[in-house]
C-alpha cells in the first residue's frame, strides 16, 4: 500500500531540506581541503530530533576542537526497549559530511521517521560512528497514519 503525501506535508518536508540545505557547511562556502579529517578521539556527537507533518526529522550533529572535515558513515538506530524497533530500514547507515569547528554544532547528517503506531514507552535513538556512541530519547514520535502500513526509516541522501 502506497502512502499519499498531501500538499502540506510536500511543502512542509520541501521548506525543512531547503533549510538544512542552506544552512550546510558546504552552502556557506566552507573549504573542505582546507582542513585536516576529524580525529574520533577530537569530535563530538550529538543526535536531536524535530517533527514535522506526520514525520520525524532525525539530525546528527558534530562539534570538533579544531577545524575539520568529517567524512564517513554512521549507523542510526532506533531501539525500543533496548531492542532494534520495528522499523523498516532500522537500523540505517547515514552518510556524515561537513566541515565541523569548535564550540559550534554542525549538522552533519539526517534521517526520517515515519509512521509509528506501536507503543511510544522505552523508545532510543543511537548513533555509532566509529568510536563513538550518542543515545537520546526522542522528544517527536511520528504519527500513526495507517496501523496496517510499517513504520520507516530513510536515509536523506
Amino acid at each position: 500500500m502506497e502512502m499519499q503525501t498531501t500538499p502540506r506535508l510536500a511543502w512542509t518536508i520541501a521548506a525543512i531540506a531547503v533549510a538544512v540545505a542552506a544552512a550546510s557547511p558546504i552552502a556557506a562556502g566552507a573549504r573542505f581541503g582546507s582542513a585536516p579529517t576529524c580525529a574520533t578521539s577530537a569530535l563530538r556527537l550529538a543526535v536531536s530530533d524535530q517533527g514535522t507533518s506526520g514525520g520525524a526529522f532525525i539530525g546528527i550533529h558534530a562539534r570538533a576542537q579544531a577545524r575539520c572535515v568529517l567524512a564517513g558513515r554512521a549507523t542510526l538506530t532506533i531501539l525500543q526497549a533496548g531492542r532494534p524497533a520495528r522499523i523498516v530500514g532500522n537500523p540505517l547507515t547515514v552518510r556524515l559530511k561537513g566541515v565541523v569547528v569548535p564550540q559550534e554544532s554542525r549538522l552533519v547528517g539526517h534521517a526520517w521517521w515515519f509512521g509509528w503506531c506501536r507503543s511510544r514507552k522505552a523508545l532510543s535513538v543511537v548513533v555509532r560512528y566509529r568510536t563513538l556512541t550518542v543515545r537520546g530519547a526522542p522528544r517527536y514520535v511520528p504519527r500513526c497514519d495507517s496501523s496496517s502500513a510499517p513504520s520507516r526509516l530513510v536515509a536523506v541522501r
